[in-house]
């Protein structure tokens, strides 16, 4: 998809938040997003550093090459996992929400696998930082 200021428009449009929310979710000024989507600037290493651990979802490769899918595991937001996931059957005694419902992964193993896709996550983090570092002794 396009260059790099492509791929953050659509993500801030995924996010749902206007370019100043998008902005403040980053600790950084509007104007420097603002840049970014009219493509005046290009985003530095530190921006994309700070938009892959605010947005721990968002896979580094397609953010800084444009390649393979949006989201890790093409998960689009923790939100979106739980809602398509997780069905709940409602309890007839008391009207509240209950469990899932057996036809869909238990809380244990939903659980578990998201503790795997953190540490995954985790791991290829560190290996784009370590590439927006080597990225910024290239270009200097």
């Amino acid at each position: 998809m396009g260059d790099i200021n492509d791929r953050i428009i659509k993500l801030i449009r995924d996010s749902g938040k206007s370019q100043n929310g998008f902005a403040e979710s980053l600790n950084t000024s509007g104007s420097r997003i603002s840049n970014i989507v009219r493509k005046r600037n290009k985003p530095d290493a530190d921006l994309l550093a700070d938009i892959l651990r605010t947005y721990t979802n968002v896979n580094p490769r397609w953010l800084i090459l444009g390649d393979g899918n949006m989201y890790l595991n093409n998960s689009p937001t923790s939100a979106d996992i739980i809602s398509q996931s997780i069905k709940y059957r409602k309890k007839e005694d008391t009207g509240s929400f209950a469990e899932p419902c057996q036809d869909y992964k238990s809380w244990d193993t939903l659980a578990l696998e998201n503790q795997q896709l953190r540490i995954e996550n985790e791991r290829l983090k560190t290996k784009v930082e370590a590439l927006l570092e080597a990225f910024a002794k290239i270009g200097k």
